[in-house]
């Protein structure tokens, strides 16, 4: 009996195999360390491949619209007490919020369509994203002055982004995994 339980192989596999069982460092490959290596004869191979990180950022993008875009709902008592609205005329202003998000989806997606054919992906982004940047600011200030005309409008134009911004997302996606 091999006194390292191998029955005489000695740190090989099976000869059909080819392999070692025990890698010397020189032999290990420099993705198994998750290091890069100074070998200019071997190819470099990034530490988490690009693929991996644009699907991890396609899914965090619409994280924020999504967030914003509750927010009525999520503060739906605070609001209406800040704004000092009677109960029964609350629930019409807070279904108005979202109505006013909703109605400039009808034709906004068209337009941002086209715009994302002409402009490309990643530039129809930044512009979505400032539609909502604007959209959210004007809600906030709405809140903070006690405006609810000045909510409505932040809706009207964070509504102009938000659809439009799955638009561009599912471009950009699109091309990348294509």
């Amino acid at each position: 009996m091999d006194p390292d339980g191998f029955n005489g192989l000695s740190g090989t596999a099976p000869s059909s195999a080819g392999l070692r069982l025990d890698p010397s460092p020189a032999r290990t490959s420099p993705r198994a360390s998750g290091t890069l290596h100074d070998d200019p004869t071997l190819p470099l191979q990034p530490l988490v491949p690009r693929t991996w990180i644009m699907l991890v950022f396609g899914c965090l993008l619409m994280w924020g619209q999504y967030w914003c875009n509750e927010i009525p709902a999520s503060t739906d008592s605070a609001l209406q007490e800040r704004l000092s609205v009677p109960s029964d005329t609350w629930t019409f202003y807070a279904s108005l919020l979202y109505s006013l998000y909703a109605i400039p989806n009808i034709v906004a997606p068209f337009i941002g369509g086209l715009l994302v054919d002409n402009i490309g992906g990643a530039t129809s982004l930044l512009l979505f994203n400032t539609f909502l940047v604007i959209g959210q600011f004007c809600f906030a200030i709405g809140t903070q002055v006690k405006a609810f005309p000045l909510l409505a409008v932040g809706r009207v134009i964070f509504g102009f982004g938000g659809e439009n911004l799955k638009v561009a997302q599912a471009r950009i996606i699109s091309d990348w995994f294509r």
